[in-house]
Formats: structure tokens, sequence, C-alpha cells
């Protein structure tokens, strides 16, 4: 049987704590090391990143590509490891992430044997290294931390709207032009809906297609990354209304109608309210508490998670609009209609 010709593209930017790990992973992958490309696209890294990567290219067993991205910014990073690929099939891996030795030969074996499919991924398990970033891996793998996005937690191959990182063919990529260096985040969310649009298939998430996600281990960076997630995808929203899901809108109306009742003079349904929320994510954070976190952590970062992406989101209604369409369509969605993902056989 062909073995096709593998392009991995790799943004990076200060990865020298992971850098070393991701390149020996795949090094020791299953799939064919000569049908395999490994570009990392650089923006600039301050730390020891690019001769760590020089020191260990030689011991390497499979052609390995290191491109400069002056733009700085991971979605210019990802056009251009597709520009300079030479593989029928790209792979993005995320250097904060550890892959299975069977990653890419599992991937590749999913993609190839069904024309139905336009990207295919694993369910990300998000792992923790130090005492607050365990906190944060518990709450990034249950649905009280990350709504709608199955692929952090799908127990069974599902059809899905996006996932991360992800495998196309270089052609459907080549076709809808890439990624769109508008979206600074959300990238992948808005390059996925282009694609099934320009395809007609399906992205679906395999269960069996394992990688583990190193998250953030500071509340600070928790904070600005959610914050961005929501600002972001409300541009995403507003261009494409039916990618917009009842998890994104519950988080800036929450945070909208407790500024609203102390100016109505409704201060008893502020408490009650609150109270409600505080008692929702005490029983959430102690059905996710384990001897490797704290529950005062655990409920933290689920407040991190939802307020920090609220307010980004009513920030983006002020930058890029209210998405009055995508409000429709989930209103139609779960009122109207019974559309759900379907469960791939």
């Amino acid at each position: 049987m062909k073995k096709e010709r593998i392009s991995v593209i790799i943004p990076v930017f200060n990865e020298e704590r992971f850098i070393k790990d991701l390149l020996w992973t795949i090094n020791k992958q299953s799939y064919p090391l000569d049908k395999i490309e490994v570009i990392i696209i650089d923006g600039g890294s301050k730390d020891s990143t690019i001769s760590l990567i020089e020191d260990m290219s030689k011991e390497l067993n499979y052609k390995l590509i290191t491109l400069h991205n002056e733009k700085k910014i991971p979605v210019s990073a990802l056009n251009i490891g597709l520009k300079y690929a030479q593989g029928e099939i790209i792979i993005r891996l995320d250097a904060h992430s550890n892959y299975e030795f069977q990653y890419i030969e599992k991937i590749v074996y999913q993609l190839t044997n069904s024309k139905e499919y336009c990207n295919v991924g694993g369910v990300a398990k998000a792992v923790g290294y130090d005492k607050i970033s365990n906190a944060i891996a518990a709450v990034l793998n249950s649905p009280i931390g990350v709504g709608g996005a199955k692929f952090r937690y799908a127990k069974e191959p599902i059809e899905t709207d996006t996932l991360f990182p992800g495998a196309w063919w270089k052609e459907d990529l080549v076709k809808i032009k890439g990624w769109n260096e508008e979206w600074i985040v959300n990238e992948d969310m808005e390059l996925n809906i282009r694609l099934k649009k320009e395809t007609k298939k399906k992205i679906v998430i395999i269960p069996d297609i394992k990688l583990e996600y190193y998250p953030r281990n500071s509340f600070g960076k928790l904070l600005r990354q959610y914050y961005r997630y929501g600002y972001w995808r409300n541009k995403t929203s507003n261009k494409h209304a039916e990618s917009m899901r009842l998890s994104h809108i519950i988080p800036p109306f929450f945070i909208i109608t407790l500024i609203a009742l102390p100016l109505l003079k409704l201060n008893h349904l502020l408490v009650g309210l609150s109270l409600f929320y505080l008692l929702t994510i005490i029983f959430f954070a102690i059905k996710l508490k384990d001897k490797n976190n704290s529950l005062f952590h655990i409920i933290i970062s689920i407040m991190i998670t939802h307020f920090s992406w609220g307010i980004g989101a009513i920030h983006g209604y002020m930058k890029f609009g209210i998405p009055f369409k995508g409000f429709w369509k989930v209103f139609k969605t779960v009122f109207l209609s019974k559309v759900r993902f379907n469960k791939i056989s």
C-alpha cells in the first residue's frame, strides 16, 4: 500500500521547555520516517528553542526544516508551513502537546480510508505538570470548563465543527487558500468552517487517536488565554453564524445579567443567581477534585474560564458587532429543532 508523504507543521515561540520531547516523539513514530518532513516555523524565540532544534537536527531520522515567521503570530506560521510543505497530507502539531507513537499512522489511516473526511483529529487530554496546571487541566477536560469543545472529552467517534490540532489533505487547504490571517485567535474554527463548505466533507474526532496537551500553569495566563478566545470567537460568529453554539452565549449573557440586576434594583435576584452559580461550580469542582489538585484551584480555574471568556465576548460584541444571525441560529437549534452532532459509525 502506498504511504503518503506527510508534512508536519509546528508553529513555535519560546518552547525550550517542550521542543526536545516533541522532536523525539516524532522520531519514534510508527509511520515511515522517510515519508515525514517536519517544518518548524519560529516566531522569533528569545530562549534556547532554536539552538536546541539545531543541536538535535543531526540525530533525527526525518527531514527537519526551520523557517522564520516575521509576523510572529501562529496563523501566519501555519500559512508559511503550508507554502513550503511537500507532503500530500498536512498535520499540525502543537509544541505544548505529547503524542502517542502511533499518532501519525492512526491519523493518516483515518484520513486516507474515508473519502468523507476533510479533517481528522483525536481527543486532546489536558495534563498538568505542577499544582496549578493540574487544576487547570482537570477543568479543561470537563464540559464545565470548555463547553461544547468535544475534542477535549469525546468518548466515541463523532462529527464536529472543529478540532485541534488536525490533519488535512494539502490540496484541500490550498483550494481554500489556507488560514485566514485576519484571525489571530480562533483560526482553526474559521478555517474548518470554510473547509466543510468547500469540500462538502466531514470533520471527525476519533478518540482512539490520543494526544496530551500541557495547559498554562498560572491563572494570569489562563485569564488572558480565555479572554482572547471569547473576543475572537465573536469575530468568527459574525462571519459564520452557523458556527455559534449555546455555550458561546451563556458566559457573556450571565455577566450582563449580573451587571443589569443591581441597576434594576433586583438585588435579591442577584444574590440568588450568584449563590446558584457558586454552588454549581463547587459541585463540579468536588467531582473534579483528586490528589493532584486542590478544590480552591479548581474553583478559581472554572471561574476564570467562564468570566474571562464572557468578558472577552462582550468586548468582541463592541468591536465586531453583535452576531444576531448566530443568536437566531442557536435559538432555532435549541428550541425549534432536534439538530445534533452525528455519531460516526
